[in-house]
């Protein structure tokens, strides 16, 4: 079954990358009843990811094999290994740059993720003086 990107990224111009994303989603919780709240496994390639973001806050599971990559901070490219397991967050509407490789000694060179969202009204449960404008700690 084909199911839509519900956890779609954008250019940081605005703009919705085509088709919602690079990856395929494979599994979605789209039409359960849960509120606020998205669960999807995509699979992929390889990806390159430049200047885009969440309109979520999201949290990114590495379900495949290790990976490695690059990642962009503070102007500076990071070199990264993400072992099977690793967690990534993606704070909603913060511009990004990732680049991700399968290793190409692997049978199968499909990578695979299992993302979660949450809208930030769902991480606004509490104002208190510990929590940023976006509900989070």
């Amino acid at each position: 079954m084909k199911y839509p990107h519900s956890i779609p990224l954008w250019h940081t111009n605005g703009e919705l990358l085509p088709g919602g994303g690079p990856t395929r989603v494979v599994l979605s919780s789209i039409d359960t009843s849960w509120n606020d709240v998205v669960a999807e496994q995509h699979e992929f390639p390889s990806i390159e990811l430049a200047d885009v973001v969440f309109k979520q806050h999201v949290i990114v599971i590495n379900s495949s094999h290790s990976i490695t990559g690059e990642f962009k901070k503070e102007g500076r490219f990071q070199h990264c290994f993400k072992a099977r397991g690793a967690i990534s967050l993606f704070p909603s509407d913060q511009p990004f740059f990732q680049r991700l490789a399968a290793p190409r000694i692997r049978r199968s060179n499909m990578l695979t993720s299992l993302a979660g969202a949450a809208s930030q009204a769902f991480c606004s449960t509490s104002e208190s003086p510990e929590r940023g404008k976006d509900g989070l700690a």
